[in-house]
């Protein structure tokens, strides 16, 4: 597990402040029902004498675990799904996307995607898709 949740009480502290930033860093699983999730799951929040931690979604299913159908912690945290999809979108097209048409692709709103795209891949979905078309140029 990661340095930022060194201990049970640390990660608890995730667990029940729904921390993004501990999405990913570790799963906990809740004993009385046999799911597993993110720490930033909008699930009710169980007690804390049922919950115990892994460091991945594997170590999570060899305990007997099944993934919550809810925050599905076995896929791509949400965030890196939506920049995928506005980045296969992009590529996908070779013409100048608006701003407006990629978020109407990717169903966000467009402030929310210029947001998303600059904070997870470091440039705004017009600087990609001239960095892509550069590259296609030469």
């Amino acid at each position: 597990m990661k340095a930022a949740y060194p201990t049970d009480d640390a990660r608890w502290g995730a667990v029940t402040a729904r921390d993004p930033h501990a999405d990913g860093a570790f799963f906990y699983a809740v004993c009385t029902t046999g799911v597993f999730c993110r720490p930033t799951c909008a699930s009710r929040l169980p007690r804390r004498e049922h919950v115990a931690f892994f460091a991945d979604p594997a170590a999570a299913r060899a305990a007997g675990f099944r993934p919550c159908k809810r925050c599905q912690p076995e896929g791509l945290p949400r965030e890196l799904e939506i920049v995928n999809r506005a980045c296969a979108v992009l590529d996908a097209h070779p013409e100048r996307l608006t701003l407006q048409q990629l978020s109407d692709a990717v169903h966000v709103s467009p402030f929310h995607l210029q947001r998303l795209f600059k904070r997870v891949v470091g440039v705004s979905p017009r600087q990609y898709q001239a960095a892509q078309r550069g590259a296609a140029l030469r």
